[in-house]
């Protein structure tokens, strides 16, 4: 069973180092010019309704993001079997994932494509938030009580 819960921890970590890597190369992209930059720059009302949107996702995706293992829904995942509840566990986390990686990137271009500062702000606030997700052998198991703590 150990090497299931290794092997979940290994898959997680690996989704998780997505969410920066695909950051870093959506940045490398618009930074080489592969996308164009600044494309509504000039347009004060797509800007504001791109900014709005990107700050809307960010404010609501990441509490949801947060309170997504909440007590009731641990307590479930503790009663099944491990395999099923690691598999439950994983599929949970990474909607987790997503729910940090759809405002990231929106954030992202919105920022390439207004040249605003205020997306950027978001974009670190959803980062240093993913920080406080970060899978890890002593998380599952705090979490899914394999072990006394």
């Amino acid at each position: 069973m150990e090497k299931k819960i290794k092997h979940t921890l290994k898959t997680l970590q690996i989704e998780y180092a997505f969410l920066w890597i695909l950051s870093i190369l959506t940045i490398i992209c618009f930074e080489t010019d592969l996308f164009p930059q600044g494309l509504f720059a000039d347009n004060y009302q797509i800007t504001y309704f791109i900014q709005f949107t990107g700050i809307l996702l960010m404010l609501l995706l990441i509490p949801v993001a947060f309170r997504l293992f909440n007590f009731s829904f641990l307590h479930k995942i503790r009663k099944m079997h491990l395999p099923q509840a690691l598999n439950h566990y994983k599929k949970w986390s990474e909607i987790r994932f997503f729910l940090f990686l759809i405002p990231l990137l929106l954030n992202l271009f919105a920022y390439y494509l207004t040249l605003n500062t205020t997306t950027l702000l978001c974009v670190g606030i959803i980062l240093i938030a993913s920080l406080f997700c970060m899978p890890s052998y002593k998380r599952i198991n705090k979490e899914l009580y394999l072990q006394d703590h």
